[in-house]
């Protein structure tokens, strides 16, 4: 479940995205160009080309 808290950091990422991507190439988008770790439990903001889509990545490691 997707919490938004003031305790979380929130990463936007600056290109517009394509909103065809899944969640394992955003997550690629992640590592790659935002140097970050997607299971750290951070929101990662990605917003469409056409600037009318928002989708959000938040990954958590359950152990």
């Amino acid at each position: 479940m997707l919490a938004l808290t003031s305790s979380c950091r929130y990463f936007l990422y600056q290109k517009p995205c394509d909103m065809r991507f899944g969640i394992y190439s955003l997550a690629g988008l992640v590592t790659n160009e935002l140097g970050a770790n997607p299971l750290s439990g951070d929101i990662f903001i990605f917003i469409g080309k056409r600037g009318n889509q928002v989708r959000l990545l938040q990954w958590y490691l359950w152990i």
